[in-house]
């Protein structure tokens, strides 16, 4: 799928996408209080949003963490350049 994208403002959803070798392309604020995270769209997200909200998708717990962890550090960096 070239040049989509695909927004999401689920922590969880964003990890897992991450983690599973998503493509962050950028933050975008939604209101003053919420961030969109913005993917570059792959044919596998839409399914793996719905095995996550199911309770059935499988994924490497110690990659799940590390995307968990870095998305933290863009909203934190995102949210401090934007005061």
């Amino acid at each position: 799928m070239k040049n989509e994208i695909v927004k999401n403002s689920d922590l969880g959803v964003s990890a897992c996408w991450l983690a599973k070798g998503g493509i962050l392309e950028r933050l975008e604020p939604i209101d003053h209080r919420r961030v969109a995270f913005v993917f570059q769209l792959e044919d596998w997200m839409k399914e793996d949003e719905q095995h996550f909200w199911n309770n059935s998708l499988l994924i490497n717990a110690k990659s799940y963490f590390s995307a968990i962890k870095e998305l933290k550090l863009r909203l934190h960096a995102f949210s401090r350049s934007t005061l």
